[in-house]
């Protein structure tokens, strides 16, 4: 029977990232997954940026995620031979007055200096409005680019497992963990919302759905992405921009609406000068999230050698790095000889 360091379940973002640290510590691993074609992980347009919320907040941790992320996902670009990451500028509009003095009094603080670019006036096809702000240390991650490309890999090096998990057929005791002939030291669940049906784990999970949507890119053609309000646009890549996106709390329906379509290209009408906007693909999926959008990254209570990594929210891109490589720093390691057991 083989043996193996860790299985992982599931290659969204969290799974990915896990399996990768395990790859640069050299550990043997598989990952089982079965492909969900609109899974959160490969709908996501991995966006980051370091202020958030109503209130225009940088967490204080930001800047060491972004380390981390930017090295990581570099690292992975030279794995993959894929350019996944896109450091670019958020250039904010304002969407009124009260937003326009916030960030106006935000730009005094010592904390702020080197964030935002003073008022300066929209690029060329976009709203000119209120005008608005530029925020550095931000971009984007082509997250169905990095998910596709990293499945490849993962195929091409024999470590996918392409099929979806069975609890059943899971079989655990005090030394291993057994599944399908194969036997492992460890187990990582980076299921995303599906985790709702895991029956190790108990966690909170609350479905969120979020719509994007793919337009012709029109009027935008600038190089930075493009926000007002909760919503986004980046750059145009393949004659296309993505917009950006709905929440929809407690809605597991992944079913696309009108509606949802209908708000998008309002939000992208917004913040073009002037143009309307043709949707050439509409997607949808449902986030992971919990109370609190609590990141679960913890051992089981009970049972040794599993884990979880999961809820990384809408900052997952930027988070995810630092949390999976925390995490495979607590999982044990298999035996040096090459025998786990």
């Amino acid at each position: 029977m083989q043996q193996f360091d860790t299985l992982i379940v599931g290659q969204g973002i969290a799974g990915s990232l896990v399996a990768y640290q395990l790859h640069k510590q050299h550990r043997t691993f598989r990952v089982l997954d079965q492909g969900h074609g609109s899974s959160a992980s490969r709908v996501a347009a991995g966006m980051f940026t370091p202020v958030s919320g109503k209130r225009k907040t940088i967490h204080k941790a930001f800047f060491d995620r972004l380390k981390m992320a930017v090295e990581t996902y570099r690292e992975i670009e030279l794995l993959l031979g894929k350019r996944i990451l896109h450091i670019e500028n958020v250039y904010q509009l304002f969407e009124d007055e009260a937003e326009k003095k916030l960030l106006a009094g935000k730009m005094l603080l010592p904390e702020y200096k080197d964030v935002f670019v003073k008022e300066v006036p929209a690029p060329d096809g976009i709203n000119k409005g209120l005008g608005g702000i530029i925020i550095k240390y931000s971009g984007w991650v082509d997250c169905p680019l990095f998910i596709a490309s990293f499945r490849q890999w993962l195929h091409n090096s024999e470590l996918l497992i392409a099929e979806l998990l069975d609890y059943s057929s899971l079989q655990t005791n005090s030394a291993f963990f057994q599944y399908n002939g194969l036997q492992f030291q460890n187990i990582v669940f980076c299921e995303g919302f599906r985790a709702v049906g895991n029956p190790f784990f108990n966690e909170p999970m609350i479905p969120c759905k979020g719509d994007i949507i793919s337009i012709a890119a029109g009027g935008n053609n600038t190089s930075g992405i493009i926000k007002k309000n909760a919503f986004y646009m980046l750059p145009a890549m393949d004659g296309m921009s993505k917009v950006g996106a709905t929440f929809k709390w407690h809605n597991s329906d992944e079913a696309l609406y009108e509606t949802d379509r209908d708000q998008l290209e309002q939000a992208a009408t917004a913040m073009l000068d002037g143009a309307g906007c043709k949707t050439i693909h509409h997607q949808s999926a449902i986030r992971a999230t919990t109370p609190g959008q609590q990141v679960i990254a913890k051992q089981h209570p009970t049972i040794k050698n599993m884990f979880m990594l999961n809820g990384l929210g809408t900052k997952g891109i930027l988070v995810g790095p630092c949390y999976a490589a925390q995490l495979v720093q607590t999982i044990p390691e298999a035996n040096p000889s090459g025998n786990p057991f």
